[in-house]
């Protein structure tokens, strides 16, 4: 009980309170022992910054992945709505195709009449797109 007394004096700690600090002294550790602890704690601080870093690395590649998967997805969206836009949905699948792979040969001609075809086929898309929204905003109006 004396020894106790004697503790709490000598304590910087509230009164009647044991700081474990002074009950249990700290064990004098060789200069040598510190350093390979710090070296310790370096090296697996490294580790956990280059695991942080690596999920990072992954975390971004995955969400530019999923970005370019939306974008591909919604440009085969706009495509479809083109092709119903332009009234082509009951032609056969072979058919379209067949069609638009004629009209991209047609324009890798070089005699200069694909350009002019793609012109003309351009501005008839136009003219077909401004007609369709034109109608769809009088619809909406009524």
């Amino acid at each position: 009980m004396e020894e106790t007394n004697q503790l709490q004096r000598k304590a910087p700690c509230a009164p009647f309170v044991l700081c474990y600090r002074y009950m249990y002294p700290r064990k004098k550790t060789s200069r040598m022992t510190t350093l390979q602890d710090q070296i310790t704690r370096a090296t697996n601080r490294l580790a956990q910054l280059k695991a942080r870093d690596i999920l990072k690395q992954q975390r971004e590649t995955a969400k530019a992945k999923e970005q370019s998967r939306r974008a591909d997805a919604h440009r085969k969206i706009e495509l479809g709505g083109l092709v119903i836009a332009a009234g082509a949905e009951d032609l056969d699948s072979a058919e379209l195709v067949g069609v638009l792979l004629a009209h991209l040969d047609s324009r890798g001609t070089g005699d200069g009449g694909g350009l002019f075809f793609a012109q003309q086929a351009r501005e008839r898309g136009i003219a077909h797109l401004q007609e369709r929204e034109t109608a769809r905003n009088a619809a909406r109006r009524r």
